[in-house]
């Protein structure tokens, strides 16, 4: 578990583990499990030396505090058992309280007028971390299709930071009701909005809409009318995107065929568990896979100090280096 969590940590430096087991000569023993193998696989691309561990003096008194200490939250919770159970009937089951979920805050909102329209997001984590979204729409739109277009982006934006319940706030009583099923949309443009709402609301644990009043939604209110005209009037750093068509226009893209590429392998074994028939080639594979992790369904490679690598397909890494020398570039 240590090599897993501080992995850049296990690859930048020597780790000198002190123990009084003898773990060095179980890992290198060949008749040991097919676990302890594999530990010994995923270990061995590591730098790792085993030496005795000496006095246990200092380690004695940390064991003894950290065995005899009870968190505030389990004497608080034991005080409640004990009142709560009754000595007459020692079948009596104290059901604990459920922990509290926690939430992702969104709060959006569109405009459109003469000069444009524009939308905004602001997303925010559980601990109070706030990330704001400016949209241009460079088509003609309606108030509530500015909306729609900036909760879809705001969706997908929370989808891809690893947000498992959210709660969206907004100005619009027709959105609320129409989300949660109490109004129907009357138009054709309306419905298909509010169907591709709903795919990624599913992907959520949980998520509950909330009208808010327009006064607690002035932020996002004025940074979508901001948006609407020019995105250069924008004075603070707000990551920004033009959006050249509607959602509800865009073709839908499907994967027909998928040959398989450097990839493939990784992925297999990291979704499935599965391996080559090729002893040789298993444990290379093996010592390869630890350094690449699946986040959203693609495939990124860790790196010791910087951020994840997203992995590319032949034709995709073709098309980005293209991409790359276009321009300025060229």
């Amino acid at each position: 578990m240590a090599a897993r969590e501080l992995r850049s940590y296990f690859q930048a430096h020597l780790i000198r583990v002190l123990t009084e087991q003898p773990l060095h000569k179980i890992l290198q023993d060949i008749k040991s499990s097919d676990r302890m193998i594999n530990w010994a696989v995923e270990l061995g691309e590591f730098d790792i030396s085993y030496l005795p561990r000496p006095s246990v003096k200092g380690q004695a008194l940390t064991d003894f505090i950290m065995e005899c200490t009870i968190p505030e939250e389990r004497k608080k919770k034991s005080r409640v058992d004990d009142e709560n159970t009754q000595p007459d009937n020692p079948t009596q089951v104290v059901i604990s309280e459920r922990p509290e979920v926690e939430y992702w805050n969104l709060f959006f909102d569109g405009a459109s007028n003469k000069s444009g329209s524009g939308a905004d997001i602001i997303l925010t984590s559980p601990d109070g971390f706030p990330v704001e979204y400016a949209l241009a729409l460079d088509f003609n739109s309606t108030n509530n299709e500015a909306k729609y277009e900036a909760m879809l982006v705001g969706l997908g934006l929370a989808q891809s930071l690893r947000a498992k319940n959210i709660r969206i706030h907004t100005d619009s009583q027709l959105m609320e009701n129409q989300v949660t099923w109490e109004y129907e949309a009357k138009n054709e443009r309306m419905e298909k909005y509010l169907k591709m709402v709903k795919a990624p609301l599913s992907q959520f644990d949980s998520f509950e809409v909330q009208h808010v009043p327009i006064d607690q939604n002035q932020q996002a209110n004025l940074l979508s009318k901001l948006a609407s005209g020019n995105l250069e009037d924008i004075d603070r750093p707000v990551n920004t995107e033009i959006l050249q068509k509607p959602s509800i226009d865009m073709p839908l893209i499907a994967s027909i065929m998928c040959s398989p590429d450097w990839m493939t392998s990784i992925r297999a074994y990291i979704m499935d568990g599965t391996l080559p028939d090729d002893s040789t080639e298993a444990q290379k594979l093996m010592r390869k896979v630890m350094k690449y992790t699946i986040i959203g369904g693609s495939l990124y490679k860790r790196s010791i100090s910087g951020p994840f690598l997203k992995c590319l397909a032949p034709e995709d890494a073709d098309y980005a280096l293209q991409e790359t020398h276009e321009g300025i570039c060229r």
